[in-house]
């Protein structure tokens, strides 16, 4: 579908997810094969595509239930920021659900002001720890019980 931004935006599927490793690589993401294909198979991917093919934005929807959904990989490459193209996925991902669903979304700091102006409003803030070399606090790890978490 032809859209205001003259970019056509796609309903993603599955042929496409090297090209979304490779979108979410240019921005310092690691999405993987397997995550991709877990998120088309419970949602819907959207993404735009350059006049060579190449996808340069994507968002995803994923429904839990006809109540709450969550939007997520919300990209675009470098090259094509400022073209209102977050914006137009983040809009049809919204569209894409029923009016009385509550949709969520983890936003970086940059996505902040895009979706305020959608009328999101932050409600608390989620951290993300990455280590290079993790080290247990325990070396006798046998000794050590693991319960179900309900």
């Amino acid at each position: 579908m032809q859209c205001q931004t003259g970019f056509q935006m796609h309903r993603l599927n599955k042929k496409d997810i090297p090209g979304l490793i490779a979108l979410s690589a240019s921005v310092g993401w690691d999405y993987d094969e397997q995550e991709i294909n877990t998120i088309m198979s419970v949602g819907i991917v959207y993404g735009h595509k350059n006049e060579q093919g190449d996808i340069i934005s994507s968002a995803a929807i994923i429904p839990y239930d006809n109540k709450l959904a969550s939007i997520g990989m919300v990209i675009v490459n470098e090259n094509y920021r400022g073209n209102g193209l977050g914006k137009e996925l983040t809009q049809a991902c919204i569209n894409s659900v029923p009016n009385e669903t509550t949709i969520m979304l983890i936003a970086t700091k940059e996505g902040k002001p895009l979706y305020e102006k959608l009328g999101f409003q932050t409600v608390t803030y989620v951290h993300k720890f990455l280590s290079d070399n993790y080290m247990p606090l325990y070396s006798d790890h046998e000794n050590k019980e693991l319960s179900p978490y309900n």
